[in-house]
């Protein structure tokens, strides 16, 4: 009877220990999705990407399963580690990247609207037509959020309020200029349309100025790109002619050694990366 009982007993409690493992993976992949995937989807939207929860599930897995394959067979067991560290970094980096992309295109595009608004107004024009008709004729992404001020406008939200958040979903502070310039007119009055035309050669100058700062600036951040990727190429390379050279950094006596080691370059390459890239940026 004691034969069976503690068997049983054994089984009992790993099933009970699978199902509270099951229970807390269920959770914690809850609280994933409430943080981390809806947050990624609103992003996306932001950009006008549009993906359900469940695709950007499936390409953050599958990304970080090719990351570490590929990081496995190119510098092995180092390579996997560094990949599964950092690729799930990857996907906020490049919603961040096109962001700004996207944020860039935009401020390039306004300036040109908002001189084409304050010639609408000079015409006698009203603002909501003038925003309709820059909205048809603009390109993306410019014409994206105009069209979106325009539908909000025609369910009912102000004009003012609909610039407002579109300033803020873009993260714009040309727009928010401009958003914070019309309501000001639209609530206290005055000649909206100078206002514009003034705010359009500002940004234009500003532009400018930013571009001669970029010219200058190129030979250091062409540099910093240099210097941060050579560590990975050459050691892409020494694995393609001499692999040898590599094994003592995942030998079975130095596996710990050589796996820190490889965390601790990576790590002072990311640190000097972004070092570089703050020294080459001059705020306007």
């Amino acid at each position: 009877m004691i034969d069976l009982l503690v068997p049983l007993l054994v089984g009992l409690s790993i099933l009970l220990l699978a199902m509270s493992l099951a229970q807390t993976w269920r959770t914690a992949l809850a609280a994933h999705r409430d943080r981390f995937v809806s947050r990624h989807v609103d992003d996306l939207a932001g950009v006008f990407l549009f993906l359900t929860p469940r695709s950007v599930e499936a390409l953050t897995l599958a990304g970080w399963v090719v990351g570490v394959v590929v990081g496995a067979l190119l510098l092995g067991v180092p390579g996997a580690l560094v990949a599964a560290v950092v690729i799930p970094f990857v996907p906020r980096q490049l919603l961040t990247l096109l962001r700004d992309r996207r944020r860039r295109q935009l401020e390039l595009q306004l300036m040109d609207a908002l001189e084409q608004l304050a010639t609408a107004l000079a015409a006698g024009v009203s603002l909501p037509q003038a925003v309709e008709s820059v909205a048809q004729d603009a390109p993306a992404p410019l014409g994206q959020e105009l069209g979106v001020i325009v539908r909000e406008v025609h369910l009912g939200r102000s004009l003012e309020q609909a610039f407002l958040e579109a300033a803020e979903r873009v993260g714009s502070d040309d727009l928010m200029l401009a958003a914070t310039c019309i309501d000001i007119a639209r609530t206290v009055g005055g000649n909206l349309a100078e206002s514009l035309q003034s705010l359009a050669s500002t940004s234009r100058e500003r532009r400018r100025v930013e571009g001669r700062i970029e010219a200058l600036t190129s030979q250091g951040r062409l540099q910093g790109r240099v210097l941060s990727l050579l560590p990975a190429i050459m050691a892409l390379v020494l694995q393609a002619v001499q692999p040898s050279l590599f094994e003592p950094l995942y030998a079975p006596d130095g596996r710990a050694f050589g796996v820190l080691m490889v965390c601790g370059v990576v790590l002072l390459q990311l640190i000097g990366a972004l070092w570089l890239r703050r020294i080459v940026q001059i705020p306007v």
